[in-house]
């Protein structure tokens, strides 16, 4: 039997060579994350200094993760073939990393919610028609939000409580806010829910706000958005289907 040939090889999570470990031409595994790296040269062209680079697609990034129906929360998601199952799961992750992106992939998914969000997070779906997001806990919010999210491309399906909400502030956690939460092209069928929550008394700063744009509510019985506290909201294009009240302001709040 012919001996196989093996690569420089790691299995640590997380762990790629240094230039000084590779010749140029030579390749090394991480068998933990199934990774490939290998030498760029580009010094002699360019005056780049060399560097280590993954090889292949399907790489790994630092500030992305991604969801998909056939993921696994014990996965890294970092890359779509070790993406996660839930985007709750990817969200905690994310919010650890300002300025991370959650890409959550079609097909409906059953949330533990409250989802929370860190600040300055993304969780943009592939397509507002593919991407049905379901609260497992009709007795408390979908999403708690922080300043800076950014939220697309997604339907909101099932049931809530009346007075919980798809979108609100996080009562757990009263941050200072200097830049909103902004909603885009999403809707939400949840019957009696309110789309947006926006309460002063669980935001400080100067802007004790949420912003949105194409967020149609078709929430029979529901709350388009309610503005209470001393709370601020800018409405583009709120399409107010079967509701109770469409938008409602009210102790010191301004729409």
């Amino acid at each position: 039997m012919a001996t196989p040939y093996r690569i420089k090889r790691s299995a640590v999570p997380g762990k790629k060579p240094a230039v000084t470990d590779l010749q140029l031409g030579e390749l090394a595994l991480n068998t933990y994350d199934a990774e490939l790296y290998t030498l760029r040269d580009r010094f002699s062209q360019t005056g780049i200094a060399t560097e280590v680079v993954r090889v292949g697609s399907g790489v790994s990034v630092t500030n992305i993760f991604y969801v998909t129906k056939d993921g696994n929360d014990n996965n890294t998601g970092r890359k779509l073939g070790d993406a996660k199952l839930t985007i709750k799961s990817a969200v905690a992750i994310a919010s650890t990393i300002p300025g991370a992106v959650v890409k959550v992939s079609s097909g409906t998914y059953i949330e533990d919610n409250p989802i929370k969000l860190g600040p300055q997070v993304s969780v943009v779906g592939d397509s507002l028609r593919e991407v049905s997001v379901t609260p497992l806990n009709a007795n408390q919010d979908l999403f708690h939000v922080a300043p800076g999210n950014y939220i697309t491309e997604m339907s909101y399906t099932g049931s809530l409580n009346a007075g919980k909400a798809v979108f609100a502030f996080d009562p757990d956690t009263v941050r200072y806010s200097d830049q909103s939460p902004y909603i885009r092209n999403c809707t939400n069928f949840i019957p009696n829910s309110i789309g947006m929550k926006i309460d002063g008394r669980n935001v400080i700063g100067p802007t004790k706000s949420m912003v949105t744009d194409s967020f149609t509510q078709y929430n029979q019985g529901g709350i388009g958005v309610s503005i209470t506290n001393e709370g601020y909201a800018q409405l583009v294009s709120l399409f107010t289907i079967c509701d109770d009240i469409a938008v409602y302001c009210g102790s010191g709040a301004a729409c």
